[in-house]
């Protein structure tokens, strides 16, 4: 896939990363290795990678949204609340939604991704 000079840069950052990450986090990170670059164009940014089914959007636990370079086959993800690392997880939907099971009660989008949000290895006291 081909990006612009801008949309390159946010998603050199993105690769180079296996968590969801805030556009203020991306626009720091630009920033301190010498890019400059807006706020603005970062999210016109992501949101060209997230339209072009590149990157993964959602709400993380501390109510900003978060992007991550994510595998474009169905997938879930396992979220640490804490250093907000991801894990994607290729398994079917859990317990008794499945593709039948959705449609019973009114959903027919084959996107639906489930993200569980715990504490990783790394953050977990045990």
């Amino acid at each position: 896939m081909r990006f612009s000079g801008r949309t390159w840069q946010v998603w050199e950052v993105l690769v180079s990363r296996d968590v969801f990450t805030s556009a203020m986090e991306i626009h720091q990170a630009l920033w301190s290795r010498g890019d400059t670059i807006s706020v603005t164009a970062v999210y016109r940014s992501l949101h060209m990678l997230v339209d072009a089914g590149q990157v993964d959007v959602l709400l993380g636990p501390d109510g900003q949204h978060r992007y991550r370079r994510c595998s474009p086959t169905a997938h879930h993800h396992l979220l640490c609340r804490q250093c907000h690392r991801a894990v994607e997880v290729h398994d079917s939907l859990p317990g008794q939604l499945s593709n039948g099971r959705l449609r019973d009660i009114g959903f027919a989008d084959d996107s639906i991704r489930i993200t569980l949000v715990g504490l990783c290895a790394d953050c977990s006291p045990t």
